[in-house]
């Protein structure tokens, strides 16, 4: 709605200034003002698709993801792929790929794992995490 009050603003204000400038002119005023408030509407009308585009799709905010990897990584993992989605707002779903430290035990990096599942979990991001043991899921980045 505010949207649409400031294009009739822009309209008034380009309505008055015609006015002001005369018969000599005031086409050329409506003519630029008739392009500018398109563009404006253009402008608002690319803004709002992105909106709804945001609300209508699961595409999880980039603080979610980063929160995840903050996780994982203060366990000693290197993160390969994150991939996190919105379920409800402040609820997340989602997996993850990591490697282990070199050297660590496959059952030491397991439980790490799972520590940082229980972590996230409290924190609204519900994560299945797989741990890399041989690299092969590695090659795919």
């Amino acid at each position: 709605m505010a949207a649409f009050t400031a294009s009739e603003i822009f309209e008034s204000i380009v309505s008055t200034v015609s006015a002001l400038g005369g018969f000599g002119l005031g086409y050329l005023v409506d003519y630029i003002g008739a392009w500018a408030i398109e563009a404006y509407l253009l402008y608002e009308l690319q803004a709002h698709a992105r909106s709804l585009v945001h609300h209508l799709s699961d595409m999880a905010s980039e603080e979610a993801a980063s929160q995840v990897r903050r996780e994982l990584e203060a366990r000693g993992f290197r993160v390969v792929s994150v991939r996190v989605r919105t379920v409800v707002p402040g609820r997340y779903h989602g997996d993850a790929i990591v490697l282990p430290p070199c050297g660590m035990d496959p059952l030491a990096a397991d439980m790490l794992a799972d520590e940082a599942v229980y972590a996230l979990r409290r924190m609204g991001v519900d994560l299945t995490v797989h741990v890399d043991l041989s690299g092969r899921l590695s090659r795919r980045e």
